[in-house]
């Protein structure tokens, strides 16, 4: 089994401009085996997880001949650091 997903790390406001709206990077992350069985059975949406693994580099090449490179962790390990929700404040991830 396989299971892809994407880790949004908050980056901190600019103390330069208050104003400026929060933003975040996205990490994709791959899972395979049990591991990735866990991530779908209870990875859910704003849950705060620790995650050990390595990095992937990918290059490809897309259609219009455009040379494209993707960075992706496989999860080696996952830790979770919120408490466990209710079953009622759960919102799964759609896969």
């Amino acid at each position: 089994m396989v299971a892809s997903s994407c880790l949004a790390i908050d980056r901190p406001r600019s103390k330069k401009i208050p104003d400026k709206k929060p933003t975040a990077d996205f990490i994709s992350l791959v899972a395979f085996g049990q591991m990735a069985i866990t991530m779908a059975d209870h990875l859910t949406k704003g849950a705060r997880v620790g995650i050990t693994g390595r990095l992937c580099h990918k290059r490809w090449t897309n259609k219009a001949g455009k040379r494209r490179f993707d960075l992706e962790v496989i999860v080696d390990k996952m830790d979770f650091l919120s408490p466990k929700k209710t079953a009622s404040n759960v919102k799964p991830i759609n896969w």
